[in-house]
């Protein structure tokens, strides 16, 4: 991200190249809520280097760009509350939420697939997840029958 798309970010979304399936997507909109709002506003006046020449929005303590955000991340949940959650973990738990209300008619057919363009997940790898997802209930259910079928024949239910 760049200094210069701060006040995009303030109104609701930015754009970012930098990302590793670019070559696909061309751009991945960045969004934040407004907590997160908030903090980068204390970020941006309180915290980032002011006399960096950076084009970059986020810094280093030494003003040079910041690259391991990512890292970062991680390294805050770990310190925080002792668990290894990277950004990947994030998202999946976003998409698995998604999942979950969308099967319920929380969220629409639309909305669904807008939440996962912005998270970085084309479709195919959406579909792939999904299908995963509903392989493994599959098997806890038909496991939960074949239990069922078992008792009933043993003459336990």
């Amino acid at each position: 991200m760049r200094l210069n798309q701060y006040a995009a970010l303030l109104q609701g979304y930015a754009t970012s190249s930098n990302f590793k399936t670019v070559g696909s997507f061309l751009y991945q909109p960045v969004t934040i809520s407004e907590n997160t709002k908030d903090l980068l506003e204390v970020y941006i006046n309180k915290v980032r280097p002011k006399n960096s020449q950076s084009e970059f929005l986020f810094l280093t303590y030494h003003g040079d760009h910041n690259k391991r955000l990512g890292r970062l991340t991680t390294k805050y949940f770990s310190d925080k509350i002792g668990l290894n959650i990277t950004t990947t973990a994030l998202r999946s738990l976003v998409a698995t939420e998604a999942a979950t209300l969308h099967k319920k008619g929380s969220i629409t057919d639309e909305q669904f697939h807008s939440l996962h363009t912005i998270t970085g997940h084309s479709d195919r790898i959406a579909k792939e997840f999904y299908i995963k997802e509903s392989i493994c209930s599959n098997v806890y259910n038909g496991n939960q029958a074949f239990r069922k079928i078992k008792d009933s024949s043993s003459g336990m239910v």
